[in-house]
């Protein structure tokens, strides 16, 4: 009954021999737009036999369907699991560390302010008993004594005031001690319970040396772009820094390994989309989901605050619209010109609303973020579908053409693959696992731009410098915050769109004080209406322009007479002198040759006649 009893506890060991804990050591990391591929490496002595291989202290965000083992040699892989544990407590991450070296050194300023403190109170203690003994001297002259006293009355005040100072000190060091122990409690109690841990089952014919791979994927991890873009002057090629900022809070740092940036987003569905008919019917508004928009930029966790312009399908400033930041009751309103500016706190998406718009839902990806909403289906009484497109004619061309001149740095190797890019550095990378972002520059080039100055007064009454790039598509730029600097000076930030369709890439490199612009609305004619019911309207407008540089300037104007889309409201008598006129879109174009501290106008009018009844969204 022993023996039997002696076997039934030894059966497990009889399965597997032994079980082996070998450190799983981070060496190769491809880093997606969002999630990492790491790859990991173990080295131990594998006995014959049935073995249980058990690699903990890993990230908890492991994507277990993602782990593949190779370098197994004659080994047999019995079976591979993955689980969560909550036993361990990671005492190495670098906030721990850091914070542990601060309570060494504040603990220590304690001890010397605390000894300081004893100190004064012991030498208080024996100017007092020294005062006894010299008072009861009855050979001390009285000069003696007043000198005595004289001394033990401003030491003794010395003393106390410096007593107070210290122990003031001393309150304030041991508020900052207790919230630095606080914080390290925090992140024990945030780092105690979950810990990946990855177990193999191994047979090996013989005893061996093994070095095993592991690669997996975990979330939590990312990176985006930035750009430092500067212009020296309107006639030098652009420079561009192009940069990626690498983030990673898997729980586990990344240690002097291979990187390797990738421009693919495993998070995206590769499953393609199906194509079913769309059946076309009356709608009830009332019973309507509400659409959402979407956008597949990621979410960037270094911004901060966002701000940013809204606008309708026309361009017109949307004052009002609410802006939410999804999960939390943060959330601010766009002002008369549509404009907005929030400090985002823990959520990763906002929530534009408004009345009659689609309420759009997009991931925070930008510290500027302009929206422009569309108009929702649910205030339509019918269903109108349009369709249009135009291009603008009339941009001036400075230069000839060329293909950039790339200045890539030697740390980075650029590989195209099928459907992504990926760029390796050629140097170890430590990355460790922090709220904070890594940068690393990919690449550094010029590129010939296209300078010229835009303004649309109609939308903001401000004359900007924008650069036009060509053949710029061989540079894998992806969409980006970009800092814009213009003669050596900082002129503020913009968001780099590379998802456009267009040939062209246009960079606004911001306003020029320098130029003026002003549109005033100047009619002549009063509005009127007849007794047949019809009402007409009648707009003129003038822009002026005033170039206050020393040099001469051009200057591309845009504005826009409206177009009809009902056969009850005409548009009529439109003039606009020798401006460009787009029949579909209404656009007008104008290039204005702008002398030194010349001042140019441009006029245009129309009139609009509808039912009197009824009202229009002219203005």
């Amino acid at each position: 009954m022993n023996i039997k009893f002696f076997l039934f506890l030894f059966l497990p060991s009889l399965l597997f021999a032994s079980e082996i804990n070998p450190k799983l050591t981070p060496k190769k990391v491809t880093v997606f737009l969002s999630g990492a591929q790491v790859t990991s490496e173990a080295s131990f002595n594998l006995p014959a036999g049935s073995s249980k291989v058990v690699f903990s202290d890993l990230s908890p965000t492991i994507n277990q369907n993602s782990i593949q083992v190779s370098g197994v040699g004659e080994v047999t892989i019995s079976a591979v699991n993955y689980r969560i544990t909550y036993l361990g407590k990671d005492e190495s991450s670098p906030q721990m560390i850091a914070l542990k070296e601060q309570l060494i050194t504040k603990n220590r300023a304690l001890t010397l302010l605390r000894n300081k403190i004893a100190g004064l109170e012991e030498e208080e203690s024996v100017l007092i008993t020294n005062k006894k003994i010299n008072t009861d001297n009855e050979s001390a002259s009285l000069e003696k004594l007043k000198q005595y006293a004289v001394y033990y009355r401003n030491r003794i005040s010395e003393i106390k005031t410096e007593i107070y100072d210290t122990k003031q000190q001393l309150n304030e060091l041991q508020a900052e001690t207790t919230k630095i122990q606080q914080e390290i409690n925090q992140l024990k109690s945030e780092q105690s319970g979950r810990r990946g841990e990855i177990e193999l089952l191994l047979d090996a014919p013989r005893s061996q040396n093994v070095v095993l791979s592991i690669t997996y994927n975990v979330s939590n991890a990312g990176w985006f772009p930035t750009y430092d873009i500067k212009a020296d002057n309107t006639e030098e090629p652009l420079h561009f820094s192009y940069k990626a900022n690498v983030f990673q809070e898997t729980g586990v740092n990344w240690n002097e390994v291979e990187l390797k940036l990738s421009t693919g987003d495993p998070s995206i569905p590769s499953e393609k989309p199906s194509v079913n008919p769309h059946y076309l019917n009356f709608i009830n508004s009332r019973n309507s989901n509400q659409n959402y928009y979407q956008t597949n930029q990621p979410y960037n966790p270094s911004v901060k605050k966002v701000y940013g312009t809204i606008t309708d399908s026309g361009g017109l400033p949307l004052p009002g619209v609410n802006i939410a930041e999804e999960g939390t009751s943060n959330g601010t309103q766009s002002d008369f010109d549509g404009n907005y500016n929030l400090s985002v706190t823990r959520g990763k998406k906002l929530v534009y609303s408004f009345v009659g718009f689609q309420t759009a839902r997009i991931p925070i990806y930008a510290n500027q973020m302009n929206l422009q909403m569309q108009a929702s289906n649910n205030t339509l009484d019918e269903v109108v579908i349009t369709s249009y497109s135009g291009k603008v004619s009339g941009v001036r061309v400075e230069g000839d053409q060329a293909e950039p001149e790339v200045m890539q740095t030697p740390k980075v190797v650029r590989e195209e693959n099928i459907m992504t890019t990926e760029f390796t550095i050629d140097k170890p990378y430590s990355i460790p696992s922090l709220a904070e972002n890594t940068v690393v520059t990919i690449k550094s080039f010029t590129i010939p731009a296209e300078y010229e100055y835009y303004s649309a007064p109609l939308l903001k009454t401000s004359v900007y410098l924008t650069a036009t790039l060509k053949n710029w598509e061989n540079l894998d730029l992806l969409p980006g915050d970009a800092n814009i600097y213009f003669q050596n000076s900082f002129v503020g930030n913009t968001f780099l769109q590379t998802k456009e369709i267009d040939k062209d890439l246009k960079i606004s490199l911001g306003s020029d004080p320098s130029i003026v612009v002003e549109r005033k609305q100047v009619n002549n004619k009063k509005d009127k209406s007849f007794f047949g019911g019809t009402r007409i309207l009648n707009r003129n407008y003038e822009i002026t322009l005033k170039n206050n540089k020393n040099t001469a300037v051009e200057v591309h104007l845009e504005d826009r007479i409206p177009i009809s889309q009902n056969d009850e409201i005409k548009v009529e008598e439109r003039e606009y002198g020798k401006a460009s006129y787009n029949e579909k879109t209404g656009i007008l174009s104008w290039s204005v040759n702008l002398s030194a501290k010349e001042s140019q106008s441009k006029n245009f009018s129309y009139e609009v006649k509808y039912p009197k009844e009824k009202s229009i969204n002219l203005n």
